[in-house]
């Protein structure tokens, strides 16, 4: 549901290529912080939900995962 609301935020966008690819990356955020076990079904929802490669999807939750790890361990 929490996916879905954020992709619902970029509805009026989703027909063009740069609305999908916020969406993308604002729902990416989200499954990057799920638990690994959740991961995989979100993200063929996603995939399925913005007509996306599923690839692509993988690649953006993989990088908003990184992102994530790395502000977690970065400490100035």
């Amino acid at each position: 549901m929490v996916i879905d609301s954020e992709v619902d935020r970029w509805s009026r966008r989703l027909p063009y290529a740069e609305g999908q690819i916020h969406a993308l990356r604002a729902a990416a955020r989200l499954i990057a912080a799920m638990p690994p076990s959740h991961v995989a079904r979100q993200v063929a929802r996603l995939a399925d939900r913005l007509d996306l490669d599923h690839t692509l999807v993988t690649r953006a939750v993989t990088d908003a995962l990184a992102e994530v790890s790395m502000r977690s361990t970065y400490r100035p």
